[in-house]
This record gives structure tokens, sequence and C-alpha cells, in this order.
């Protein structure tokens, strides 16, 4: 049976290059202390981390620079991560403009927090959901945000408990973005990932500075690992499209570290001559293929066809006989919270 090689990684980081609070090699002596194999910067509107030479390995953990860019008119909406590209995006494009140009680039374009609501508590952070659906070139979205769940969840009655433990209001995706990413992938192979969104915002009450969702807490949330046939090369550059060209095929799963590590390939496809496919492939549909569970720890897992669950059940390793075509992903939850999301088979 085929080998496979999982790598962790946290998707979605800010540096002083923009809005956060940390350089880049202080966020990746971060992300290696909690052994992260890699991280995906997202400032906003720059490259200069890149510009500046900071893409890298440091330690164990490869830091892939990326950017956020926003709507020109507008720059609450329409917040959009790029990555794999060597120059800043003009930033007076409008949304259909710059997908079209990251695609011609050859980058990977994932749309931010798409369903993004919040309410009334934070007046000066509104939401930044995604509105112009019309361009179909995105490679992505991000099908859990850690930042925007936080704030839709915040009410005047938990917002201390949420400030001070931010891990513990992290349930589970938006049921609206993963109708929306079901819809989207009956159509055409639409890749998920988990972007975290962090800062880590200082914040002064009276002489203390306090910082908001610190990068190594965050760190140990909402991660999405990738599914390798290879180890990483030693060879930077060739990992670093190792790491591109697996979240491009959608090889990848999300999964919550607060309820437990994945490190494993937790859901693939048994072939009757044995082969395997993984999550992101895409086959044709043959009487005797199995989808096969292999978990860490024990789950209440949910099999989704087009969106729909076909079973419902607790276990940790579970065989199941595929009768029909479709698009298969796994959804897993422990503890009422939710834990896996796989991409699609």
């Amino acid at each position: 049976m085929q080998e496979h090689y999982i790598y962790s990684g946290a998707i979605h980081i800010h540096s002083t290059w923009s809005d956060g609070s940390k350089s880049i090699p202080e966020i990746a002596a971060i992300a290696d202390s909690v052994n992260l194999d890699f991280l995906l910067m997202a400032d906003h509107q720059t490259l200069e981390g890149l510009h500046r030479g900071q893409e890298e390995k440091y330690g164990k953990t490869h830091v892939l620079i990326g950017c956020e860019l926003n709507d020109p008119e507008n720059e609450n909406l329409n917040h959009y991560l790029v990555f794999n590209i060597d120059e800043e995006i003009p930033r007076d494009l409008k949304p259909s403009e710059y997908i079209r140009e990251v695609k011609k680039r050859g980058g990977l374009g994932f749309i931010a927090h798409p369903d993004e609501i919040r309410g009334n508590l934070i007046r000066s952070f509104p939401g930044n959901p995604w509105i112009h659906w019309e361009n179909d070139d995105f490679d992505g979205i991000e099908i859990w945000n850690q930042m925007s769940e936080w704030m839709e969840r915040l009410t005047p009655l938990n917002k201390l408990w949420m400030t001070v433990s931010p891990r513990k209001g992290i349930y589970q995706p938006c049921e609206r973005t993963l109708a929306k990413w079901d819809l989207l992938n009956s159509r055409r192979k639409v890749i998920g990932v988990g972007g975290i969104d962090v800062h880590a915002m200082p914040y002064k009450i009276g002489p203390l500075t306090l910082v908001f969702f610190p990068y190594k807490i965050q760190f140990q949330s909402i991660r999405t690992n990738i599914i390798l046939d290879q180890p990483l090369s030693q060879d930077f550059p060739t990992a670093k499209q190792q790491i591109y060209h697996a979240i491009q095929q959608a090889n990848a799963y999300i999964y919550n570290h607060r309820w437990g590590e994945v490190r494993n390939l937790p859901f693939h496809l048994l072939h009757s001559n044995h082969r395997i496919s993984i999550p992101g492939d895409q086959l044709g549909y043959e009487p005797g293929q199995k989808l096969i569970i292999e978990l860490p720890h024990w789950g209440k897992i949910r099999i989704m066809n087009f969106g729909y669950p076909v079973y419902e059940g607790y276990h940790r390793q579970l065989t199941y006989l595929v009768s029909s075509p479709g698009n298969y992903r796994l959804e897993v939850y422990r503890k009422r919270h939710g834990w896996l999301f796989t991409n699609n088979i």
C-alpha cells in the first residue's frame, strides 16, 4: 500500500509587516516550538517579508509568504488570500480583476472568511464577508476561520471567558460556509483550508499590556494538514512547491488541534486492487470501493456525500462500502466540537 507523509501547517498569519504584533522570524520560532511544519503568511497588501528574504526554513518550520488583498472600494469586503506569487498585485484592482490576475500569474487564491457576520458588540471591527461570487477563478475558500468564528460567537455574557481562553469558543466551521463549499464542489473542485487569522493584538489596560490571541495559543487550534506521497525535501524551494502542490490538489484536511492531534491519514478510499485515493483525488466510481477511516481518538463520524450525511456513528476506525458516485468527505466531532474536516474524494 502506498505510504503517505503528513505535514501540519497554519494558514493566514499576520506579522509586523501589516497588523500583526511580531516579526516573521519571531513568529516562525513560535511555530517551530509547537511542531508546525509550515506557515502561510498573509500580511495585508504586501509581500515585504518575501522581498526582505524572510521566506525560508526556521528550525523545522517552512515559512511561505503570501498576502491578503481587499476590495479597494471597501476594505472590509472581499478579502482574498494569495500565495505563490513574487510581486504584489496592484491595489486598485477590483475583486474579479485580482482573482483573474492571481490566476494569470500562476498563484494560489483563497476566499477568506467568506460568510463572516459580526454583531454590534465589537463595532470597531465590522464583518469582512465575500460578496463577489460571480468570478469563478478562485482556487478555494477558508471553510474554517478561527477569528471569524470567535467574533461571531461573542456575546456580552461570554466575552470575558472567550477572551481569556479563545480556543474554548471555537466549535466548528460555519454551516453557511460548508453549504456553500459543497455547492461549489458539485460544479468543480474547490479547495477547503482552515485559517486562524492571527494578529496577536496588544491591548493596554492602565500600565499593563495584554496580548489577545497570542501566536502560540492560536497555533494550537485550527490547522491545515497536507498529505504527500514523498517526504518534504531538504531543499527549501522544492519543499515550497511540494506544499503548494498538495494544497492546490486539495490533498489536505483541517482539524482543531485542541481536541487531539491528527498526524496520520484519517480518510482514504480503498480500491478493489488495494490502490488508495486520498482527499483531493478525482476518480471514477467502481463497485467494491471502500472508504477507510482511521482516527487517533474516538469521535462522532459523519460521512458526507455532496453535503448530505450518508452515515453517522461513533467510531475510531470504520470501513464504509461506497454504493454510489459522489463527492465524499469526512466530518468528525469530539466533545460536541468540530474536530476534523477533510477535502472531498
